[in-house]
């Protein structure tokens, strides 16, 4: 999409938080970053180390503090 997928923008344009967000399989991070923007404190995790290099160039050039980005299987945080 390129964009934040709609369901989330509908879901927490009404919203500002205080509690924690995870984003599994976050991509380019499009989700996770309008989250971030709307004051959640929020994880990002992919499998992918390309995409998780790139939501954190992104997040260091655009000085977001509330978000953070594991590479990690998170299938395997279920067992």
């Amino acid at each position: 999409l390129n964009s934040p997928s709609p369901d989330f923008v509908s879901y927490f344009n009404n919203k500002e938080g205080k509690e924690s967000v995870c984003v599994l399989g976050c991509g380019k991070g499009h989700d996770a970053f309008h989250v971030a923007t709307k004051g959640y404190k929020v994880y990002g995790l992919d499998f992918s180390e390309s995409a998780i290099n790139s939501c954190n160039e992104k997040k260091k050039a655009e000085k977001i503090e509330n978000i953070e980005f594991v590479e990690c299987d998170f299938f395997n945080l279920i067992n």
